[in-house]
């Protein structure tokens, strides 16, 4: 493989690669607009819809967590202090405890929110209220319009801190904390039938993993295991055929746990993350399938575990995050238009 500039048939070599993408002419991660203060947590999952950017965390209010949707306009460029991110009504807005982002199905926002009268994650059990437990809504587009929501199923299952992937008509829920522990339980919600399926265990328990779809696999990494190690493992699902099992991944040498993942040109790109000896990193890095490698890009401009990674084209947002003792809330833009991996 090879890092070729659209306007020129020069190639570099799989050897000079790195070099070739920290050369000077080569432009970093930009600064772009912010979130607001008030946000406590981010969760990993973006979606585009009707020219804009969600994602779902949650904030702090009277000393309870409540879920937060927010939103930015793609117009007038992303690296621009004047658009700014947006809350977004959520249904029963002031009983969800946290959201843990949005998606598109059949053109149709979906939300998926958490309900628990816990404050502390650690201590969520199993409950009998029927107001708790992990709810899916929906929004179908009017005029605009984010507020008429309908929910499509509502589980009492009480989970915390999965991972959440959209997997052709499925929503795929990976992981998680629950009973006090990490699970290694995945569950798929069928937006067809509306109807709950049991997957395949994961692996090891997990929580906090990252999900995406890549064609047509499931693939999850990063997380942390029962003692809260970085979990630096990557864990393959094929979607078609009759192989039902997960595969190990190829695994990349940079912080997985607590990390940023979205899909580039067909391609698993991470961000951030956290090392097994705490460290919290800057690297970013995509895979090319085809040799098997994974190849470094340049570096974010702050440290950060937990973010939300989007790519817009060819700009690749990183979206807020934490460090181990506050929350960023800081937003970096790299633009790789210019650029493209050729094999």
């Amino acid at each position: 493989p090879a890092i070729d500039r659209l306007d020129s048939s020069a190639s570099d070599t799989l050897l000079d690669l790195h070099h070739a993408l920290h050369r000077p002419a080569i432009p970093g991660w930009k600064a772009t607009a912010g979130l607001n203060s008030h946000i406590s947590y981010i969760h990993p999952v973006s979606v585009l819809h009707s020219n804009y950017l969600y994602i779902g965390g949650r904030f702090v209010k009277d000393g309870h967590n409540q879920g937060a949707l927010l939103r930015r306009p793609l117009y007038g460029g992303l690296v621009n202090e004047d658009v700014q991110w947006r809350s977004v009504e959520l249904p029963n807005d002031a009983k969800s405890t946290d959201c843990y982002g949005a998606f598109v199905y059949s053109n149709t926002l979906h939300v998926v929110l958490l309900y628990s009268s816990c404050k502390e994650r650690s201590r969520i059990l199993s409950s009998s209220s029927t107001n708790e437990g992990l709810s899916i809504w929906n929004c179908a587009p009017s005029e605009g319009s984010t507020r008429h929501w309908q929910c499509v199923s509502h589980s009492q299952a009480l989970r915390w801190h999965f991972g959440l992937a959209l997997c052709g008509h499925h929503l795929v829920v990976v992981g998680g904390w629950e009973e006090s522990r990490p699970v290694t339980t995945v569950s798929a919600f069928d937006l067809d039938s509306q109807e709950w399926e049991k997957w395949p265990d994961l692996p090891l328990p997990l929580t906090g993993p990252v999900a995406v779809t890549l064609s047509k696999r499931l693939v999850v990494l990063g997380g942390f295991t029962h003692r809260s190690r970085a979990n630096n493992q990557v864990f393959v699902l094929p979607l078609v055929g009759a192989q039902t099992e997960w595969q190990a991944g190829v695994v990349p040498d940079v912080a997985l746990g607590a990390c940023g993942a979205a899909v580039f040109e067909g391609r698993l790109l991470v961000a951030g993350g956290q090392t097994k000896d705490g460290h919290i990193g800057r690297t970013v890095a995509v895979l090319d399938e085809e040799s098997g490698s994974w190849l470094q890009l340049p570096k974010l401009l702050k440290s950060r575990c937990s973010p939300s990674v989007a790519v817009l084209d060819c700009r690749v947002l990183c979206i807020a995050g934490r460090t181990q003792t506050r929350v960023r809330t800081c937003v970096e833009e790299l633009d790789l238009s210019d650029w493209t991996i050729a094999t």
